[in-house]
């Protein structure tokens, strides 16, 4: 209970120095809120706003040049899909390097293009589909489709700082066809990479299936250069509730080795770097607005904290974006940082 309450009075320190001014868009497929359609919502934003996507299936979208945060409602169902397909297309470019994209829990496949601003998706599941199909002659009637391999589940081109933590990336599975539409359709790529940098943290890459025998094959876990790829499946952990209302309980679960000793890092902003000869990559962004010393980490290797937050400072605001991250410090003195969330708190 000492801890609950001096990590959430410190949480609610930091809120103070992370204010900054920002709307929160509501998508609800129903009409109950500010949006129908997630594309909508991000052509109304603004940099700096949160886009929070109540349950439902939404249309393709693109995000050109705003720094957003895109998040799923907490327990939301939220996924992007075409027409006659089961997932939809999101593209997202972020070429300022000063800004950002962070997306949260929208199920889709994703391209990400020229961005040197961070891209990070947070407990995602990235899911390809949408084969390239074009009319041929044969099967019944003389016509039918004739489709390639499913679209990969993340695209990744020309892009420096590509960031996945407790993310699935998974290529659509292939199929045979039917006396209408004969042929087959490939496994998709699980991520395809060009001339770019991205880090997976606590992420998983799969390539689609393919079962059958015949000129079709399954996916590629991964396509590209493995120098692009920065992976970190450690024993550090971290999961946050986000959203957070105000007044309402969450948590923050850490997880890593017994006895090392567990420092919370806060920014307003988050960030890619390297710190050698520290494990793992700093991804919260100078200045760090605070420095928390947890405590040690026990016996069972997890460490739950409740947190509550109040109020958002000052009145009128109606949502506050904190990035934390844990470092975890053994007897060695080197860190081992862990995966980072972001925080997302709401006026209730």
């Amino acid at each position: 209970m000492i801890r609950h309450s001096l990590v959430s009075t410190f949480l609610a320190a930091m809120l103070f120095a992370a204010t900054a001014t920002a709307e929160v868009l509501v998508v609800d497929p129903t009409g109950a809120g500010d949006a129908t359609e997630i594309g909508t919502a991000v052509l109304a934003a603004q940099d700096g706003d949160t886009i929070l996507v109540r349950s439902g299936v939404y249309l393709p979208f693109m995000v050109d040049g705003k720094e957003l945060r895109i998040i799923a409602a907490e327990s939301a169902l939220v996924q992007v899909a075409a027409l006659f397909t089961n997932n939809g297309l999101v593209r997202i470019r972020v070429t300022d390097p000063s800004k950002s994209v962070v997306v949260r829990g929208i199920r889709a496949y994703y391209e990400i293009l020229d961005s040197q601003g961070i891209v990070r998706f947070e407990d995602t599941r990235l899911l390809g589909g949408g084969a390239t199909c074009s009319l041929s002659g044969g099967g019944i009637g003389g016509q039918s489709y004739v489709c390639g391999a499913h679209y990969p589940a993340a695209r990744v081109t020309n892009s420096s700082r590509v960031e996945f933590v407790r993310c699935r990336i998974e290529g659509a599975d292939g199929y045979v066809g039917d006396p209408f539409n004969p042929g087959c359709v490939s496994g998709g790529h699980g991520l395809v990479a060009t001339n770019s940098q991205i880090v997976l943290y606590d992420s998983t890459l799969e390539g689609g299936a393919y079962p059958f025998s015949g000129v079709c094959v399954a996916g590629q876990d991964f396509v590209g250069d493995p120098a692009q790829l920065t992976i970190f499946n450690g024993p550090e952990d971290f999961v946050a509730t986000s959203p957070l209302v105000t007044g309402q309980l969450g948590s923050l679960a850490i997880g890593g080795v017994p006895g090392d000793s567990i420092l919370l890092l806060l920014s307003a902003k988050p960030g890619h770097l390297a710190i050698p000869p520290h494990s793992g990559v700093l991804m919260v962004a100078p200045p760090i607005l605070g420095v928390f010393a947890i405590g040690t980490m026990p016996g069972s290797g997890t460490m739950n904290i409740p947190i509550a937050i109040h109020d958002l400072p000052p009145p009128g605001v109606e949502v506050v974006d904190l990035f934390l991250q844990p470092v975890l410090v053994g007897s060695s003195g080197i860190g081992k940082l862990a995966p980072p969330a972001l925080l997302t708190v709401l006026r209730g």
